[in-house]
């Protein structure tokens, strides 16, 4: 939450969390599959063995997706409002049926 909260996306040039590079930052405002992919496993990642409320779920995943939006040059964060109850249930879904290989699309 911390590291989510000091993201400056107007910031030009963007700078990289650690100040090392640059970051390019682009016109594409929805997420590709491997942003999606890579949001959840960040959310995944940060709530294992974690119990919270519906609430603090909801920050919890707004803040690995501005983490990510900003390191991969985005404006700001979209299309992220459905990752838990749409993404996982589609990857999850994805992985045991097999037949959808693109489940984010």
């Amino acid at each position: 939450k911390e590291v989510a909260i000091k993201l400056d996306f107007d910031a030009r040039p963007r700078m990289a969390r650690d100040g090392s590079k640059e970051i390019e930052v682009h016109e594409r405002k929805i997420p590709d599959e491997i942003l999606i992919l890579l949001t959840v496993d960040l959310y995944n990642r940060v709530m294992k063995g974690r119990v919270m409320l519906r609430r603090d779920k909801d920050n919890v995943s707004w803040g690995c997706a501005q983490i990510l939006f900003y390191d991969h040059g985005y404006k700001k964060v979209t299309g992220m409002s459905n990752l838990e109850k749409t993404w996982e249930s589609r990857l999850e879904q994805a992985y045991i049926s097999g037949a959808d290989m693109t489940p984010v699309n």
